[in-house]
Formats: C-alpha cells, structure tokens, sequence
C-alpha cells in the first residue's frame, strides 16, 4: 500500500512539475510578445480581436483541422499595411467508442491586408521531392513560369493561372527566388497569410514582417492596376481596422514598461489599458 502511495505522489509531482514547466514557457512567449510589440509600434492581445479566422475564407491554414482558435496575436499597421502576427491551434481526428483520438496542431504565421484584392486563391509553398515526381507523373499541376531556378524552389498553385502570372511579375519571381529561406504564401482577396509551415521563434518576427510587407513593393504597375481595390473598398478596410484599434491606441502609452534587465517584471505606470494588451509607439526591434 505504502509502495503505491509513493508511485501515485511521485505521478503528481511529475505533473505539477510538467505543468509549472508549460506555464514558465507561456508567461515567456507572452512577455516576447509583448516586448515585440512594444519595439515595433504595433499592439499585442491574448485573444483574437483582429478577427483572423472571420478572415481566413480561402485560405487552407486558417481552415484545416477542426476546433480551430487563435490566440496571442501582435497587430498593428507596418509600412501602411495592416498586419496580424497569430499563433493557431487546431484538432485533427475524431471520438469514437467514448475515446477521443483528437490531435492538436500548433502554428504560427502572420496575415497582411493587401492593397490589392485577388479574385481567386493562390498558395505558394516550397518544393519538395515528391512534387517533382508528382510534375513526372502528372498527379501534380502546379504553375511555371520563365525562371527554371524559381519553378525548382517553389511550388505554385492557384484556381486562376492569369492572376498567378500576373502576380508573379519579373521583380517579384526575383524577389522570391532571393529570399535566403523560402517562406509560404497564402492568398485570397485582399488577405495573405504568411507562414513557414512551422512555428518560428519570436526572435524571427521581425525579419518576417520586413520580408511580407515588402512583397507588395514588387507588385508591377499593370497588376496594381488591375487588382488594386476600389476606394469605397480601402475606406471599409480602414474603418475595420480603426474600429480594431479604438480601445487599444498605439499610440498611448502602457499601463507598464518593461524592466530590460527582465522582460517578465513590470514597472508601474498611471495608464490604464485592457488587460493582455500593450503598445508602444517607437523603437525597432533590430538596430540598424
């Protein structure tokens, strides 16, 4: 008797340990989060208030699984965009027999509302072995175009081949091609969500939001042109992004600053802000 007491003690222990050790790497995201936030002028919240999956029409991430929710996202406006760092989660399998054979998945990526609005669905993702001999043996219809480097590094899918090339100007294909760490791509309408088919640290995120936002820098004129959106349309964009940021301004100061010599201590500060959601208006997060 004495000797299952022990096994059952040592089993809780484990699990509080387990559980203390979970909580420590949470409040540790979090407080990389926030700090990220602050040094890039943009606002942090724990829960979805940028309504990323009202958005995710089109878009496979943000629909796979079931049971999806996002959470800890860091949003604001960057070089004019609006922009959205999200973390995901969602469950794949199913109960059956009273057992539950749920599987949790976790992502990360970042959502960018486009000056332009694609009438159809473009994904753009690395490419791999088995795409090659999917191309050899037909299974696979992805798109090419004049770059063999380009058309040997990614692999392009869309419902729309013209708006795919159109897209995929000469800067942009370049643009792609460059890029020291093939990054993935998913768009429909004015929304692309940008990802690299894991989590990535936080540590990364900057470097991630300079290489999305400059994506629309390569845009040629004909395709701004063509799919730029209508006036009324950014005007509706701009009111749902304002209306998004009303209670949190980044431009008002936090409730706290952060102690540099410990990001997970907070100093006092007479501001009032929601809980989970803090801002800054200077700073970047890599010095130049």
């Amino acid at each position: 008797m004495g000797y299952e007491l022990i096994v059952f003690a040592l089993f809780v222990l484990v699990g509080l340990i387990g559980s203390a050790i979970g909580f420590w790497l949470m409040m540790r995201k979090r407080a990389a989060l926030r700090l990220f936030a602050e040094h890039n002028a943009l606002s942090y919240s724990r829960a979805d208030v940028f309504n990323v999956l009202g958005r995710s029409g089109g878009i496979q991430l943000l629909n796979a699984g079931h049971d999806r929710v996002v959470h800890d996202i860091v949003y604001g406006t960057h070089r004019g965009l609006s922009v959205c760092f999200f973390h995901f989660k969602y469950k794949t399998g199913s109960s059956s027999s009273g057992r539950s054979r749920d599987r949790t998945h976790r992502r990360n990526g970042l959502l960018v509302v486009a000056p332009i609005s694609l009438p159809g669905h473009l994904y753009v993702r690395a490419e791999n072995f088995l795409d090659s001999l999917g191309e050899l043996s037909g299974v696979y219809d992805d798109i090419d175009f004049e770059h063999s480097s380009f058309n040997d590094k990614y692999y392009v899918k869309s419902d729309n081949k013209r708006m795919a090339y159109d897209f995929f100007g000469r800067d942009m294909i370049e643009f792609f091609y460059m890029l020291p760490r093939r990054i993935c791509m998913e768009a429909c309408g004015p929304h692309f969500v940008f990802h690299y088919n894991n989590k990535i640290p936080t540590k990364y995120y900057a470097r991630m939001l300079d290489t999305a936002t400059s994506v629309f820098g390569k845009l040629d004129d004909l395709t701004r042109e063509k799919y730029g959106m209508s006036k009324d349309l950014e005007r509706a964009f701009a009111k749902q992004a304002e209306a998004i940021q009303k209670e949190n301004d980044p431009l008002r100061k936090p409730d706290y600053e952060f102690d540099r010599s410990n990001p997970f201590k907070r100093k006092s500060s007479s501001n009032s802000k929601p809980e989970g959601t803090d801002s800054k208006d200077e700073g970047t997060f890599f010095g130049r």
